[in-house]
């Protein structure tokens, strides 16, 4: 987004008019149009003085969200006192079940198998190289098997697949509405990145809520790079707004 729209949505957030703003800088309200037009800029004082007005950061101000560190990881890397923590929960659970049957020995191996791989997700990084992704297997004995290799390789960036920079063509944030069947459907909407490649193979990116507060700065830095942003809904002033995207995407529903 540019500074611009960031200086008017940040203005309206606060419940200011620019002429209530430009009383309190002490500066005309034209000077205030000037800025959220475009054809003028906020001095480096005036900067700061609207940094403390809306109690924010410069970067959440001139970036629209607070600065992310880069790798940025979307998801959870699976770590090794995670896998000794929930496998001997397992095995607890095995042992209490049966009530101390000799169906333990059966249970134990297939619960390992089955259940533990299911606890971890794939996730992604933002670096300054690329996109880093891992996506494991939906087989859960090879997932189990790729867990472990995680945790003991020394070369863990080389098990991850690295989508570089340049291979991008656009990443197109998409909300996908889920359709409520019954008053016991929790299953929450997504929030998506659409990663298209020059080759065109298309990968699909979780949103995490992290990702989400970060999402303006991921977006510039992408487009840094030299790759379209697709935003169709306009999400992206929703977020900087601090407005909810769920009532905005089902407003239509509400109206029904």
């Amino acid at each position: 987004m540019e500074l611009y729209e960031l200086l008017k949505i940040q203005r309206k957030k606060a419940g200011l008019t620019q002429e209530q703003l430009a009383n309190q800088l002490f500066i005309t309200r034209q000077s205030v149009s000037k800025w959220e037009t475009g054809l003028t800029y906020p001095d480096i004082e005036n900067l700061f003085v609207l940094s403390d007005l809306y109690d924010i950061s410069l970067d959440e101000l001139l970036r629209g969200s607070v600065y992310f560190k880069k790798p940025f990881l979307v998801g959870k890397k699976v770590k090794f006192h995670q896998l000794i923590i929930k496998t001997l929960i397992i095995l607890l659970f095995c042992l209490i079940f049966p009530l101390f049957s000799i169906w333990f020995f059966v249970l134990f191996i297939p619960a390992l198998i089955s259940i533990l791989p299911a606890t971890f997700g794939d996730y992604w990084m933002i670096t300054k190289k690329g996109l880093f992704i891992r996506t494991y297997s939906g087989n859960p004995f090879v997932k189990l098997k790729e867990l472990i290799q995680d945790v003991w390789s020394k070369n863990a960036d080389e098990i991850r697949e690295l989508i570089p920079y340049q291979d991008i063509a656009k990443i197109t944030l998409y909300y996908q509405k889920k359709d409520r069947l019954s008053p016991l459907d929790i299953w929450p909407d997504e929030l998506k990145l659409i990663v298209l490649l020059k080759d065109e193979q298309i990968i699909f990116l979780a949103v995490s809520r992290e990702l989400q507060q970060a999402l303006p700065q991921a977006i510039s830095y992408f487009e840094k790079k030299g790759i379209l942003f697709e935003d169709k809904n306009q999400l992206v002033p929703l977020l900087v707004a601090g407005k909810e995207i769920y009532s905005y995407m089902h407003q239509e529903d509400n109206h029904e």
